[in-house]
């Protein structure tokens, strides 16, 4: 269930909650997005195992993805190679470079013009996403 919600545009902020939990491990979902300023995202949390200090939210694996993670065809539009050179309406468009991140999901794309763009790909790897009205889902290799 949603714990703490801080959704929308504005500066950065502090948003707290307090809840029960059980003793043990506890799975945490965090979503965060940014939208062309100073991105900002602490997660801390604190009980009495921590003597009520706050301590940081550390993920316990990687859902980092790879270039072999984006290598493929998606609907026809885009094509990524193994050395993550991208082409886009099937090579018509100017050649990009994607360049992925230790962030879950993300990847850059960076244009021969030095535009740089934010890229993601959803949990499942199927749909690749620029941005809301550039999304293409996987059509293969």
């Amino acid at each position: 269930s949603l714990v703490v919600d801080n959704g929308g545009l504005h500066g950065t902020q502090r948003r707290c909650t307090t809840t029960q939990m059980g003793a043990g491990k506890h799975d945490a979902l965090v979503n965060f997005f940014d939208n062309d300023g100073a991105a900002v995202c602490f997660v801390t949390w604190s009980g009495p195992d921590t003597k009520n200090n706050e301590v940081p939210l550390v993920p316990v694996d990687s859902c980092a993805i790879s270039v072999a993670d984006l290598q493929g065809g998606w609907a026809g539009q885009v094509h990524i190679s193994a050395g993550g050179v991208g082409t886009w309406d099937n090579g018509r468009r100017v050649p990009f470079s994607v360049k992925t991140t230790d962030t879950c999901g993300v990847f850059d794309v960076n244009h021969p013009d030095d535009r740089l763009y934010r890229g993601g790909l959803s949990q499942d790897k199927n749909r690749l996403v620029f941005s809301p009205d550039n999304s293409w889902t996987r059509t293969g290799a």
